[in-house]
């Protein structure tokens, strides 16, 4: 048993990825008042070195600084200032997705398609390729249609091995901001990248999950992230992966429970649950699983998230299998999935029906 990430570190890494804003705490309920982003001791030594003395101020003002030298040298050159930045400050998660999202971001707002295929040309994977995603949602900013279609498909055919993923994915991105109200127009125009859309589909949806509020106000000044959700307000979210090709379900819900850690004041899991088909339908074990991702990031440890998910779902095994998928996720992250790694299946309290669900789950994190 182990403590969920929540409890572990002030921002969780496999989260961070995926929302871009973990490790923030809102100064009071006005959405539209500035954000302290709190990180940990490393990153404040790290951040004070470039004159960011200022802990409450500290990711903004480095966040400036990269900005300042993207402009002055390129890309190539604030890359490399992150790369440092995160040698340094490993294992220690901060917040570097979202921080180079803005990189990308600014460099393709500035300069438009001709930025984009610098920020291809200078592609580095670090923190999580933030500044490929970061260059992308820019486009959906600056394109849309066809127009926006023809950029994105021309760029990523240019592509190949994992900058390729990369590239589907962050269309996925740039395609939501596009149609920020329409999930049935964003996901649409994956199909440009079909037969291997997934990849693409699971850019739409994520940003329909959790939207992106670092973004809004270049994007829409009245910009309202509760329009995430997969497009559905949050209390209509029955029946939110309908309408969706069947190829492209498994991101839809799998990003849904990404929806229910960001708006947790306003539905709980039980309402999750009960959103979920009935059992034994079509899609009823991957809600479930994502069920167990969902409490893994709201309870206290796993055993707790197995325990409340096999109890509200009626399926231990597939809420044991997101779990697992999950803490699966997060380790690799940390550089903590080599041989010593503590493995939740290995508990000798599931049966075997569920020791397997377990394993599949470590399995799907290989092939996520």
């Amino acid at each position: 048993m182990r403590k969920s990430p929540f409890f572990v570190t002030v921002g969780l890494a496999a989260l961070v990825a995926l929302f871009g804003v973990l490790g923030t705490v809102q100064r009071g309920d006005d959405k539209d008042r500035d954000e302290v982003i709190a990180m940990g001791p490393k990153f404040t030594a790290a951040a004070a070195r470039y004159g960011c003395t200022d802990p409450s101020e500290a990711y903004q003002c480095l966040q400036t600084l990269l900005n300042e030298e993207l402009d002055r040298n390129g890309p190539r050159a604030v890359l490399a200032i992150v790369n440092g930045l995160d040698t340094e400050i490993a294992p220690e998660p901060f917040a570097c997705h979202p921080l180079v999202h803005g990189i990308g971001r600014r460099l393709v707002t500035n300069d438009g398609e001709a930025g984009l295929g610098v920020a291809l040309e200078t592609y580095d994977p670090v923190c999580a390729s933030g500044f490929i995603h970061g260059s992308f949602e820019a486009l959906g900013v600056l394109y849309s249609g066809e127009e926006l279609e023809r950029i994105v498909s021309t760029a990523c055919q240019r592509t190949e091995g994992d900058i390729r993923g990369e590239c589907t994915h962050a269309s996925g991105h740039a395609f939501a901001i596009a149609d920020p109200k329409n999930i049935d127009t964003a996901i649409t125009r994956c199909a440009v990248f079909d037969p291997q859309s997934e990849d693409c589909a699971r850019g739409v949806v994520m940003a329909y999950a959790i939207g992106s509020p670092k973004f809004s106000a270049l994007h829409d000044p009245t910009w309202d992230t509760s329009w995430g959700w997969v497009g559905f307000d949050a209390r209509q979210l029955n029946g939110a992966c309908e309408q969706l090709r069947d190829d492209w379900q498994v991101p839809c819900w799998e990003f849904i429970w990404n929806g229910y850690v960001s708006h947790a004041d306003r539905i709980g899991a039980e309402e999750y649950f009960a959103h979920c088909p009935k059992r034994g339908a079509q899609y009823w074990d991957i809600c479930v699983r994502n069920g167990g991702r969902l409490l893994l990031y709201s309870v206290e440890d796993d055993a707790e998230a197995v325990l409340q998910c096999g109890t509200l779902s009626g399926d231990r095994a597939q809420c044991l299998r997101g779990v697992a998928l999950s803490l699966m996720l997060d380790d690799r992250y940390l550089g903590v999935d080599g041989p010593g790694r503590y493995s939740i299946c290995s508990e000798t309290r599931w049966t075997d029906d569920e020791r397997t669900a377990c394993l599949a789950g470590e399995q799907d994190a290989g092939e996520a």
